[in-house]
């Protein structure tokens, strides 16, 4: 029993939540249905796709082609979808007014005559996804406040307001869209300008933009992405009303100059060409889309656009490589080459000699390459001659790569100006800074000062050499004391060795001199000579040799390092250091007793 009258009241809740949800639904749909009988025109505005207005003044025909409203003149002709979308809406909001009836016209005496609509003043079209509604408008009532309407295939005559002719455009030109162009900046691949001195072409190659013509080059993508806002920005200035047929005329026969934009997603490019200026109208020329009826008037800046100078759009770098990438310079001139290479983040310079090179003294080089920028670009001139090479890679080869440049000899260039010819191309570049053309070529400018570096507690033997006399000291390892040789008279001064030792393994010099170090000494020379050797213990033996010598025409000490040629000065002080004496002298009791105690031993 108690099962029975569960069911009975579930039965009944579920029928009068049915009851008031169909109840509810049918008036909210009697609602909408009276809300739309009161509308003077019905048209749904998403599924809308046709509106056609015909007026004494002009008559327009667009239609929803593809996401997009066309009109049919001229041809294929872009309308603003705000303006349409606004103008529907406002039709949408006018009320429906007063119905006069046939029977009311039968009492009364009426035509449709009467009320204007036999040859109406205009006619107004709405197409949605019900099909076509086409409303003939008439005469103002006697109060002028509204106007008398019949939609095609009713009986009745219906008024509304005179606002309507408020709502409809002046002329069909004021629905056309505006832009030159509809594609956002980001979806533009490629564009040319085609003008008297030639054509210019662009296309964006991934992230990156090129010049294809006249030549090939890197583009500027700061200044590509200027002129393209300019262009997706500019706007027509006003429309030539009527067919504008005698493209003569607007001199659009023969245009002077034509830009054309092409999508990236394949849809038709813009092809804009350009006449001669417009008349009365300052700062304005005439322009059409190619192929397509209609002409207008844009401003002049969309000529200047279009006469861009290829420079405008060159990336006017001299170095377009990424500088932090680069691990290899080559400069060359007639009969000799240096080639700098960088391994382990440590640069060293591999011809003509081996050695390690400044990394600061290559940075500072490579920044005032990266600083360069063109600031012209000239035809190859029949005898320029190259001063020197410069080649510029991202990975080490025996061969040319990435950037190679010509510098081309001073006296062919501009005051304050440098000429460079990017081998395999006609141009010269006329350069700033200038001071690119003074890129070291001497590879002391390049070589570390960095001269001596050993492990200062591997050292287990020195010799040292002056003129005929040598002192050798020795110790059996880093912890042990320092001991003369034994033809030598005095105690090792272990804090003047100490002392050597910190300044020689870690020798830098103050300033390089040459390549070529001395080879025979004059007699004067060798009398002054300095020999300091260290033997070095460990797995890999060796001696590291430092030579110092005096030059008595200009009293100034140089110095090497024994089995190279670079030929080095030295700081006072590690001079000083190295010239101490390391043996402290007894006198004749102490060396007495010194010998007396080495014979003990």
């Amino acid at each position: 029993m108690k099962s029975f009258r569960t069911l009975f009241l579930l039965f009944v809740v579920l029928g009068l939540g049915g009851y008031i949800y169909f109840h509810e639904r049918h008036l909210q749909s009697t609602e909408a249905h009276a809300e739309e009988m009161m509308r003077a025109f019905s048209v749904d505005l998403e599924r809308a796709d046709r509106l056609l207005i015909r007026l004494p003044e002009y008559e327009v025909d667009i239609r929803r082609v593809g996401g997009e409203w066309r009109m049919s003149e001229p041809s294929g002709a872009l309308a603003q979808e705000s303006l349409i979308r606004q103008l529907l809406s406002r039709l949408r909001g006018l009320p429906r007014g007063q119905l006069i009836s046939p029977a009311d016209m039968r009492a009364g005496g009426y035509t449709l005559a009467d009320f204007g609509l036999a040859t109406p003043k205009a006619v107004l079209a709405i197409q949605d996804h019900r099909g076509l509604k086409e409303y003939r408008i008439g005469n103002p009532n006697p109060l002028e406040t509204e106007l008398y309407i019949k939609e095609e295939g009713s009986q009745h005559v219906m008024l509304v307001s005179t606002d309507l002719l408020e709502i409809l455009p002046r002329s069909a030109s004021d629905l056309r869209d505006r832009r030159i162009t509809t594609f956002a900046t980001d979806r533009i691949d490629s564009f040319s300008l085609i003008r008297p001195e030639g054509v210019l072409r662009m296309e964006k190659r991934g992230n990156d933009w090129r010049m294809l013509d006249p030549g090939r080059h890197l583009a500027d993508a700061a200044a590509v992405q200027e002129w393209l806002h300019k262009i997706t920005t500019a706007r027509i200035e006003t429309f030539v009303e009527g067919r504008a047929g005698d493209l003569e005329t607007y001199g659009l026969d023969t245009p002077v100059a034509e830009i054309r934009i092409h999508p990236s997603n394949g849809e038709s490019p813009v092809e804009l060409q350009l006449g001669r200026p417009a008349e009365g109208r300052p700062g304005q020329r005439y322009a059409r889309f190619a192929g397509k009826e209609g002409v207008f008037v844009v401003s002049e800046g969309v000529m200047v656009l279009a006469l861009s100078d290829s420079m405008s759009f060159r990336d006017r770098r001299v170095m377009t490589l990424d500088v932090s990438r680069i691990v290899q310079v080559r400069i060359s001139e007639e009969g000799s080459q240096m080639t700098l290479r960088k391994s382990d983040d440590a640069w060293k310079m591999v011809s003509p000699l081996e050695r390690p090179a400044s990394a600061a003294h290559i940075q500072r080089m490579l920044e005032i390459w990266e600083s360069g920028m063109i600031e012209s670009v000239l035809p190859m001139r029949e005898g320029a001659t190259a001063l020197y090479r410069v080649n510029f890679h991202h990975q080490i080869t025996d061969g040319e790569g990435g950037l190679t440049f010509d510098v081309l000899q001073p006296s062919d260039s501009v005051q304050g100006r440098t000429w460079l010819k990017p081998v395999g191309t006609d141009e010269i570049w006329q350069v700033i800074p200038e001071n690119i053309a003074y890129t070291p070529r001497d590879p002391i400018a390049y070589l570390s000062r960095d001269v001596l570096r050993f492990q200062a507690d591997q050292v287990i033997r020195i010799s040292i050499q002056r003129g005929e006399d040598t002192v050798v000291f020795h110790r059996e390892q880093a912890d042990k004391p320092w001991r003369l040789s034994d033809n030598a008279r005095g105690l090792p001064n272990e804090t003047v060795i100490e002392n050597m030792l910190k300044q020689a393994s870690n020798l830098r010099a103050r300033e390089l001199l040459s390549l070529n170090g001395p080879g025979v000494l004059t007699p004067e020379q060798e009398a002054t000579r300095l020999r300091i050797s260290f033997g070095l213990s460990g797995d890999a033996q060796a001696n590291r040799t430092l030579l110092i010598y005096e030059d008595p025409a200009n009293q100034r000490r140089y110095a090497k390092v024994q089995g190279r040629d670079l030929l080095f000065t030295l700081q006072d002080d590690v001079e000083d250091a190295l010239y101490a004496s390391p043996v402290i002298p007894l006198s004749s009791e102490e060396s007495d007793d010194e010998t007396s105690n080495t014979e003990n031993l």
